[in-house]
C-alpha cells in the first residue's frame, strides 16, 4: 500500500529520525551529484569521502562524519588500479575502513536502459551499503545527459535501487559540459546549460 503523508504527519517528523551520513552534506536516502570539470579530482574526492565514511572519521575540520557507514564505489570509469591509486595511502592511515568499504566494477551497467541493474542489486544486497558512489554518470548510462527521456530513465532505475534499499544514499559524479569545437576550432556547442543532466 502506498504511503501517504499529511502536513501534520510531516510536521511531527524529527531530525533524529533521519540519519546523518555527512553533517550538512548527506543524509540517508538522498541523491547527491558532484559536478566538476574533467581532471579536477572528482574521483579522488569521491573515493576518499567514501573511505572516511567507511572509517567513521571526520575529514579534517571540514566534514563531520558521525559514525562509520557501509560504502560502495561503483566504478564504470577506469580500473582496479585507479581505485588502488586513490585509496591505498588513506587505507594505510585508516585500516578500519576495510570493514565497511567495498568496490564493484561491473561488466555492464546502463542506468538508462537498466542493463546490469539486477547484478548491482545483488551486490548491494550482499554489501548492504549506506552510501553508493557512481563514478561517473557518463559511463553508467547510454544516451545523452541532455535528453530528458534518458535522464528520467536513469532516475527511475536509481529509484528501483532505492526501493530495495530505502535508507541508502547515492553520490553521482558528473563532468560539467565543455565547449565543443570543430577541427578548425569553430565553436559549435557552448557551455550554456553545462550542468544538463544534473
Amino acid at each position: 500500500m502506498p504511503e501517504i503523508y499529511t502536513l501534520d504527519d510531516l510536521a511531527t517528523l524529527s531530525e533524529q529520525e533521519r540519519e546523518v551520513f555527512v553533517k550538512g552534506l548527506l543524509n540517508e536516502g538522498q541523491i547527491a551529484v558532484l559536478v566538476g570539470q574533467q581532471k579536477a579530482g572528482k574521483s579522488y574526492l569521491l573515493d576518499q569521502l567514501l573511505m572516511h565514511i567507511a572509517a567513521g572519521k571526520d575529514w579534517s575540520n571540514t566534514l563531520e562524519i558521525p559514525i562509520a557507514r557501509s560504502a560502495l564505489v561503483v566504478q564504470t570509469e577506469g580500473s582496479k588500479f585507479d581505485l588502488e591509486e586513490r585509496t591505498q595511502h588513506l587505507y594505510a592511515r585508516m585500516p578500519e575502513a576495510q570493514k565497511l568499504w567495498a568496490s564493484y566494477i561491473p561488466d555492464v551497467l546502463d542506468l538508462n536502459k537498466g542493463d546490469g541493474i539486477n547484478e548491482l542489486l545483488a551486490v548491494m544486497d550482499d554489501v548492504e551499503p549506506d552510501v553508493v558512489g557512481f563514478d561517473s554518470l557518463y559511463t553508467t548510462m547510454s544516451g545523452s545527459v541532455r535528453s530528458d527521456t534518458d535522464i528520467t530513465a536513469v532516475k527511475l532505475n536509481i529509484r528501483k535501487l532505492q526501493v530495495r534499499h530505502p535508507k541508502c544514499s547515492f553520490i553521482i559524479l558528473h563532468h560539467e559540459h565543455r565547449e565543443k569545437r570543430t577541427n578548425a576550432g569553430e565553436l559549435y556547442e557552448q557551455t550554456k546549460d553545462r550542468y544538463a543532466g544534473s
